[in-house]
């Protein structure tokens, strides 16, 4: 694992190792495109069977895997208690959708084919994705509801994911600056490296379009919206259609954060990385949150 300087943050290697893990690994995977790598992370704990969280970085679609997403999902292992697969999903535009969509349902697949081997408890299969790979992990659950999975994901995490690439930014912004026109002008740019050509309707791009008899399906599903960031609506958009569904949902709003916060180690990033691994462990209330 090479440690490095982000253009936000700084992740030593005095960072990782207060959250210690029993073993690290970095191996690749066969799927439908080829190989992708996977970073696992095993717990410090025994036990026969473990629960699995399945994490999916962010970075618009374009970006890869980071230090930062190491450093999150060591601190999932040793809070949460779970063996943690991170995949490091191709990126556009050098490949588009679906490729990195197949690729995370691909991974979810091979290490459920070979739960035993891995000692996964097939009743506590999680996935989580920050941002883009909220997108994409709201996507790889439609998916394994659609093709009957020989999986059950029984939850979901959605961190300040873009739910809606069809309705243009500026549409999307309560109020308009010259900090919203760069963001804007940044989405654009992504969702066009990932999309270009395809229906935005679509719900594999476009999850808030999912219709009602897949999301009465979906698993039990916790949604972090950042209240200063330009996805936070289609975030609140996309509970509140569970929610109407009558799936078990929680959503929570971080009133002034900005997007990507946790991960940035910004705002208020402390208390919404404790309400992920309080959800992720099932313990206790998600405090202020919606239900």
């Amino acid at each position: 694992m090479n440690v490095k300087q982000d253009f936000q943050v700084e992740i030593t290697r005095q960072m990782l190792d207060a959250y210690p893990v029993k073993k690290y690994e970095e191996k690749e995977i066969p799927v439908r495109s080829g190989n992708v790598k996977v970073y696992l992370y095993n717990p410090d704990r025994e036990a026969d069977q473990l629960p699995v969280v399945f994490y999916l970085h962010g970075g618009g679609f374009v970006k890869g895997h980071h230090i930062r997403d190491n450093y999150f999902c060591q601190k999932i292992c040793y809070h949460v208690g779970a063996l943690v697969i991170d995949i490091d999903y191709s990126t556009a535009p050098e490949h588009p959708f679906p490729c990195a969509l197949y690729e995370g349902y691909d991974t979810v697949a091979y290490f459920m084919a070979q739960a035993e081997q891995y000692r996964i408890n097939k009743d506590a299969v999680y996935l989580m994705g920050n941002s883009a790979g909220g997108n994409l992990a709201a996507g790889i659950t439609r998916l394994s509801i659609e093709q009957k999975a020989p999986f059950r994901i029984r939850k979901l995490v959605l961190d300040w994911a873009p739910m809606d690439l069809f309705t243009p930014h500026r549409e999307k912004a309560s109020e308009w600056n010259e900090q919203m026109e760069k963001t804007a002008e940044r989405g654009a740019y992504y969702n066009e490296c990932y999309a270009k050509g395809e229906d935005l309707k679509n719900p594999l791009i476009s999850p808030l379009y999912t219709e009602m008899e897949i999301l009465e399906q979906f698993p039990e599903t916790f949604i972090m919206a950042a209240g200063l960031d330009l996805l936070c609506q289609e975030s609140l958009d996309f509970g509140e259609k569970l929610r109407n569904c009558k799936a078990d949902v929680t959503v929570k709003k971080m009133e002034e954060c900005h997007h990507g916060f946790i991960t940035n180690l910004k705002d208020n990033w402390e208390a919404g990385e404790q309400l992920i691994f309080r959800f992720l462990k099932g313990t206790d209330s998600q405090d202020g949150a919606e239900k």
